[in-house]
């Protein structure tokens, strides 16, 4: 390996609005879970249209939801990306997972680009969270790599040098 494939051409920030997000639900999931948990003896009690077996099996479907809501929202968290460009790999990182992929340049087939949106509908009101783009890359191998502006800062400059150094490496002399 040459001192230019090891030079860092752009490398990117989680996107901390995202990161907030992912927060405030698993904070938000986090106390409806304890809110529902330990109000359990006093609000699961028969009444003349349901039985106590009903009232549970509501219960446990109800607390169910909202563990998966937040766990659903720590993922988010632990998902969090770091891309570093270089003049030959690109490399993504998971640093919550200790996980690093090295993708060379020459390994991607193609990249294309669309629009990502975040709007969550809450009582037939469309709120715009996030408004941006996503990034497929294609790999000879068949398989695929994504990743949106949502997830990292700085997405457009990354996005730009990557085409740069795609178009470039295969004028590369390996």
């Amino acid at each position: 390996m040459n001192s230019k494939s090891k030079k860092v051409l752009f490398k990117t920030l989680p996107n901390f609005a995202s990161i907030f997000w992912a927060i405030i639900g698993g904070a938000f999931f986090g106390w409806m879970i304890f809110v529902i948990y330990h109000s359990r003896s006093n609000s699961l009690r028969a009444t003349e249209t349901v039985n106590l077996k009903t009232a549970e099996v509501l219960y446990y479907i109800c607390l169910g939801v909202f563990i998966f809501f937040g766990l659903w929202s720590l993922t988010l968290v632990l998902r969090m990306k770091i891309i570093t460009l270089t003049s030959s790999n690109l490399i993504i990182e998971y640093p919550f997972f200790f996980l690093k992929k090295t993708i060379s340049i020459g390994d991607i087939d193609k990249i294309s680009e669309k629009d990502y949106k975040v709007n969550p509908k809450v009582r037939r009101i469309v709120y715009n969270i996030h408004d941006g783009k996503e990034t497929v890359i294609y790999l000879f191998s068949e398989k695929k790599i994504k990743f949106n502006s949502f997830e990292i800062l700085e997405y457009r400059e990354l996005m730009r040098k990557l085409y740069i150094v795609k178009s470039r490496y295969k004028y590369i002399d390996l």
